[in-house]
Order: structure tokens, then C-alpha cells, then sequence
């Protein structure tokens, strides 16, 4: 899952089984899956469509995801891992410069992508690789729509934040990595909320957002 399809894309059970010239009945198997990982969403007399996520619910997402890849750190330092686990990390952030340089946006999408993949993989833990996978769908679907709106992202300081992140990895020191990871995470979903235009609605950062942000400041080196 890639994160294509933008929020309100409607998704017509024979148009996919005409596409992909299978029956119905998986098509139908499949989206009902879908809304059960709670991606998609049906609406009476509408149809099926990809679900639209909320600013609370973007809040949301990203608290989990602090929390998953901060746990994920800790395990790996505390339950150790090789120089070459951690090559995918170090690939990642290299391919993440060059195709900064290139301006190849995309490009630079995967390779964030591949280095929070490779920060849950140094865990070795299939039940956090799972949750991280269904979460991060929702947070690719969330960026291709704001870039569509032209949202821009601070790629300079996402790769200082990124090789933070990497020089702790390095050092085998959890707390820091973990620490710079959340932190990295949290800020990354400030600049996103910041960004929308219905931020002065009465809508403020959720306490999941916040206090994970406490708890990665007091983690992190002084």
C-alpha cells in the first residue's frame, strides 16, 4: 500500500473487477477489508471511498507513530543489532540527499519512507512492523493530498532531524535515537497543522501530541 489514491476517491467494485478481470466477489472481499483497517469508508446511497482523515484524527496518527517507532529504537538498542541492519538506515538518508539534490520529490518520498521502514525493521518485531505499516498508509495518503494542495516540507531540516537520528543509531545509544526520533515525528506533525488553513478554529494540538513532544524533550541530550 502506497498511499495513491487521495482522501474522497471513489472506488467502484466493477470498475476494479473490470480492470483487473477478476469477479466481483474478491473485489468486494477486498474493500470490505479495507474498511475494517479502517482506510476506506461506505456511505449510504454514495458508495465506497478512501477515507478521509480529519485534523484530530491526523493528530492521532502521528502520536501512534511516535510511539511505535520510538518502541521499535528502544528494542533495537536494547536488544542489539548489527552495523549491517543498520545499512538500509544509512542507505536510506543518502538516497534521501541525492534525490534532494535532484529535486526528484518523489524520490525523496520513498526514501523517507524506506528510512522509517528501516528504523522498524532494527526491532526485529513483526507485530510493531505490521501497526507501523497500517498507520503509515494513512500518513502517505495525507501527504500526496497536501502536496497536491501545495504544502511545502522544510527537506533541510528533515534530514538534520533524519541524521540525528543515525549518529544516536550509530552510538548504540537508545534513549538519544528514540528521543530524536519522537521529536522528529511530533515537530513534523506541528509543521503539518500549522500549515492548515482551519488551525485557528479552535482547533489545537491533541494532548497525545503534546505529551509525547514532553516526554521526547526531557529524553533528549541537553
Amino acid at each position: 500500500m502506497e498511499g495513491r489514491l487521495a482522501p474522497g476517491t471513489p472506488l467502484r467494485e466493477q470498475e476494479i473487477s473490470n480492470r483487473l478481470g477478476i469477479s466481483r466477489t474478491p473485489v468486494r472481499e477486498a474493500l470490505n477489508r479495507l474498511m475494517m483497517d479502517g482506510l476506506l469508508q461506505s456511505i449510504p446511497n454514495a458508495g465506497v471511498f478512501v477515507k478521509a482523515l480529519t485534523l484530530r484524527d491526523i493528530e492521532d496518527v502521528y502520536a501512534l507513530r511516535a510511539v511505535l517507532e520510538g518502541l521499535a529504537i528502544s528494542l533495537a538498542c536494547e536488544r542489539g543489532f548489527s552495523d549491517e541492519q543498520l545499512v538500509p538506515v544509512r542507505s536510506a538518508q543518502a538516497r534521501y540527499l541525492a534525490c534532494l539534490a535532484d529535486n526528484d520529490i518523489l524520490g525523496v518520498e520513498q526514501a523517507d519512507l524506506d528510512f522509517h521502514r528501516s528504523l522498524i525493521a532494527l526491532a526485529s518485531s513483526q507485530v510493531i512492523t505490521d501497526a507501523f505499516t497500517k498507520n503509515h498508509v494513512h500518513i502517505l495518503s495525507w501527504r500526496r493530498a497536501r502536496q497536491k494542495m501545495g504544502f511545502p516540507s522544510p527537506q533541510e531540516m528533515i534530514v538534520r532531524e533524519h541524521q540525528a537520528i543515525l549518529d544516536a543509531l550509530e552510538k548504540r545509544d537508545g534513549t538519544a535515537a528514540s528521543a530524536a526520533c519522537q521529536r522528529h515525528i511530533i515537530d513534523g506533525a506541528a509543521r503539518i497543522l500549522e500549515q492548515q488553513p482551519s488551525k485557528n478554529d479552535g482547533i489545537a494540538m491533541s494532548p497525545q501530541i503534546e505529551m509525547i513532544g514532553n516526554l521526547a524533550s526531557e529524553r533528549t541530550p541537553r
